[in-house]
């Protein structure tokens, strides 16, 4: 049985990068367990920097009130998650070839911890920052 909400969290995933020329496929499921459910950025070339990322697209839901009809989101709606060694090195690649953003980051160090609610606080945060500069 498929999850209506997970697949259209799928298809949403993949039309997000249509919609900015990078090629994207909902993977046909196998059953294997922790398998993928999207290809991103692939071409018929093979990568020339060699990378396969693991990513995590995470659509955060708050808790259903009494009454409500859906789950509200809790902090950030729609965040990505990609290990630290290979953030650096895609960011590394961005750097050297003058592409990259400016960083701001929040280290945490804690047990448990809403990562949504935590990077909308410093979205806010860099906002209000840049309405002042």
């Amino acid at each position: 049985m498929t999850n209506s909400q997970g697949t259209e969290w799928e298809t949403a995933t993949v039309n997000d990068a249509k919609l900015r020329d990078i090629p994207a496929i909902r993977l046909v499921k196998q059953g294997q367990k922790n398998e993928a459910d999207v290809l991103i950025g692939f071409t018929s070339e093979p990568s020339k920097l060699g990378w396969h990322v693991p990513a995590l697209f995470w659509k955060r839901l708050g808790p259903k009130k009494p009454g409500q009809k859906k789950r509200r989101p809790l902090g950030e709606r729609h965040t990505v998650t990609v290990g630290r060694d290979d953030f650096m090195d895609m960011y590394q690649a961005l750097f050297e070839a003058g592409l990259a953003p400016t960083l701001w980051v929040q280290n945490k160090w804690t047990e448990q911890l809403s990562v949504t609610l935590v990077l909308k606080g410093l979205r806010d945060w860099l906002s209000a920052r840049l309405e002042r500069s």
